[in-house]
């Protein structure tokens, strides 16, 4: 499918993300690496401010991961009260079939229009999504048709398998070992931050980018060749990773159809 090479494209290229500063509080990403990661197309927002935001907030995330469904609601005050925020949600499903099942869900949601509808409810869950019906029962209370999901994931699923390989090819990149990750501006945080730390990354972020546009475009250059200048061993080891090779089988559920099972 078309869709599915563009979005494996990045793959050969993420090798540009992480820079060797794993001595910092957190770990930096190449501006050529930040581009492939924003690249088109990304996973579905709750809205776009492709426009307006100053500043870009990625996630990697679970939706079986205690600790993402708290960053989510702190990332959604987080957007809620600060209008030049954009949120990036790139679901990365470690914790079994269960996980993968609701990722695939949320992106038949999308397909549906109702996005936010399905992720907020799924992070919302009261008890792990370990299963189908888990997850259809979430879903069947927000009066979204589990027959509806599956025939869109029917329907797309390469897409969304693409997407999945896509988002683990470039959490191995940054040096993830596990969910949730952060991008906030071009700093990498593996773990969760707080709203209050949240917060104080942002306005660190504007601040950084306000110095860089007082500079001028010769200094960001500059910065941008020394940051290149300094990438890790890691981009000679990347390879592109296959829709079945993502996950182990047993968190492979999208490989099969899931009224098969």
């Amino acid at each position: 499918m078309r869709i599915q090479t563009v979005l494996l494209a990045v793959v050969p290229l993420l090798g540009l993300l992480v820079q060797d500063a794993r001595a910092q509080a957190a770990v930096q990403v190449s501006p050529r690496g930040l581009s492939e990661i924003l690249a088109p197309p990304l996973p579905p927002a709750p809205e776009t401010r492709d426009q307006t935001a100053d500043v870009t907030i990625v996630v990697y995330f679970d939706y079986n991961c205690a600790v993402c469904r708290h960053l989510d609601r702190d990332l959604f005050e987080l957007r809620d009260g600060d209008q030049q925020v954009r949120v990036v949600h790139k679901n990365w499903p470690i914790f079994g079939g269960g996980s993968a099942y609701a990722a695939y869900s949320a992106f038949a949601a999308a397909n549906l229009g109702h996005y936010e509808l399905a992720h907020r409810a799924l992070m919302s869950a009261g008890g792990p999504l370990d299963s189908r019906q888990a997850v259809d029962e979430v879903l069947q209370k927000t009066g979204l048709d589990p027959r509806a999901i599956t025939a869109a994931i029917d329907a797309h699923r390469s897409q969304f398998s693409a997407t999945l390989t896509r988002n683990q090819n470039e959490a191995e990149a940054l040096g993830l070992l596990g969910t949730p990750g952060i991008i906030v501006g071009d700093q990498v945080f593996a773990g969760s931050l707080t709203l209050d730390q949240l917060r104080t990354v942002v306005a660190r972020t504007r601040a950084s980018q306000q110095t860089s546009s007082q500079l001028g475009p010769s200094a960001d250059r500059a910065a941008a060749a020394n940051r290149n200048a300094r990438l890790t061993a890691h981009s000679a080891r990347t390879s592109p990773v296959s829709t079945t090779a993502a996950f182990p089988s047993s968190m492979r559920p999208w490989t099969r159809s899931p009224a098969s099972r």
